[in-house]
């Protein structure tokens, strides 16, 4: 990818980010992130289940890589 095509894309993004749709978009994403962790944290020793745990961390990790790349996008307007 070029650069210019890089900050086409970085402004593209940007554009997308200032729409109503995109704010809900990034409140679904946060929500499902915080019921992600409070699930996890929930968790009482006795009742320590590793599927569960591990569907929790998966959600975070999902969530932390779609964030990573967005800010990957966003620096091409640098």
């Amino acid at each position: 990818m070029t650069d210019q095509e890089k900050k086409d894309l970085a402004q593209a993004y940007r554009t997308m980010m200032d729409l109503a749709a995109w704010k809900h978009f990034e409140k679904m994403i946060s929500n499902i992130e915080l019921i992600a962790v409070k699930n996890e944290d929930d968790v009482s020793i006795e009742d320590l289940n590793i599927a569960r745990i591990a569907e929790c961390r998966g959600r975070r990790a999902a969530i932390k890589q779609i964030r990573g790349e967005l800010n990957y996008i966003l620096q091409g307007l640098s």
